[in-house]
C-alpha cells in the first residue's frame, strides 16, 4: 500500500507542475502580447511627435511637493542678535549729520594745516572728518585757499 500512496502522490505531483508549466506559459504569452502593444503604441507616439518621445526624461519617481506656505514656520524667531542689543561694529547706512560750510571749512583748514609740509590727501581728509569725499573734494578745490600738488591718488593739498 505504501507503494500505491507514493504513486499517486508522485502522479499528483507531476500534474501539478504540468499545470504550473501551462499557466506560466499561458502568463508569458499574455505579457509578450502586452510588450508588443506597448512598441506598436511608442512607434506610433514617436511618428507624432518626430521622434521627440525617445528623448523626453522618464517620469519621476520624487513624491510631489506639499502646497502651502513656504519659509519659516510661525512662531519661530529668526536667528541671529537679539533685538535692542547694538554691536561694536559702526552703525551703517542713514545719512551723516550735515554740518554747515562753515565747520566744514573750518575742519579741512585745521587738517590741512596739522599736516604741514608732507600735505594731505582728499581721501585722508574726508576719513578723519567723516565729512563725505564729494563735500571735501569740493572745499580743497578752492584755490584761493588751498594749493594742489601732484596728479589724481598722488595728489596733496596745502595751504596757500
Amino acid at each position: 500500500m505504501a507503494k500505491t500512496n507514493s504513486s499517486s502522490t508522485s502522479e499528483q505531483i507531476a500534474s501539478l507542475n504540468a499545470q504550473i508549466v501551462d499557466l506560466l506559459r499561458e502568463e508569458i504569452a499574455d505579457l509578450e502580447e502586452k510588450l508588443a502593444n506597448a512598441k506598436a503604441q511608442l512607434e506610433a507616439a514617436e511618428g507624432n511627435s518626430g521622434g521627440a518621445a525617445a528623448s523626453a526624461p522618464a517620469p519621476s519617481t520624487r513624491p510631489a511637493k506639499k502646497k502651502g506656505k513656504r519659509g519659516r514656520p510661525p512662531g519661530k524667531k529668526k536667528p541671529g542678535r537679539p533685538a535692542g542689543k547694538q554691536g561694536g561694529a559702526k552703525k551703517r547706512g542713514g545719512r551723516r549729520p550735515r554740518a554747515n560750510a562753515a565747520e566744514r571749512m573750518g575742519a579741512v583748514k585745521e587738517l590741512v594745516q596739522s599736516a604741514g609740509n608732507d600735505g594731505i590727501s582728499a581721501l585722508q581728509v574726508a576719513e578723519k572728518t567723516d565729512f563725505p569725499y564729494a563735500a571735501v573734494r569740493e572745499i580743497l578745490n578752492d584755490k584761493s585757499t588751498f594749493k594742489k600738488v601732484g596728479e589724481k591718488r598722488n595728489s596733496r593739498f596745502f595751504l596757500k
